[in-house]
């Protein structure tokens, strides 16, 4: 997984249920007895996959694991060099749009990115 999810794949249907209830806040295999773990672990990478996409933070590290120093969230994916391809500057373009929407400082969360990944 990204942006430092836990790899749901190595995990164990208990641990699993437990990772949502925490997340979530119940049991998924005990409100449905019939859930496979393969839907379970389904059920947990859609959760962490969608939270990640409002988390500021996690944003901004995706960005700067790919962009590295140069990562500024004023920039638009078509001025990085080099090059974008379309899909990426249309990732990019929304991820940015989504930061400034949930980010109280979306440059603190660009400059934590940066000395998370020891950048600065």
């Amino acid at each position: 997984m990204k942006d430092g999810a836990p790899d749901f794949s190595a995990m164990t249907a208990a641990a699993l249920n437990d990772w949502y209830e925490e997340a979530v806040g119940y049991r998924p295999q005990v409100d449905d007895p019939t859930m496979s773990d393969d839907t379970l672990r389904s059920l947990c990478i859609g959760y962490a996959e969608e939270a990640a996409m409002h988390d500021p933070h996690a944003i901004c590290r995706k960005w700067v694991r790919r962009i590295g120093l140069g990562f500024h969230p004023d920039t638009r994916g078509i001025d990085y060099s080099p090059k974008m391809d379309a899909e990426q500057i249309g990732e990019y373009d929304a991820d940015m749009g989504r930061l400034f929407d949930v980010a109280e400082d979306p440059y603190e969360c660009a400059v934590m990115a940066m000395a998370d990944a020891g950048l600065c």
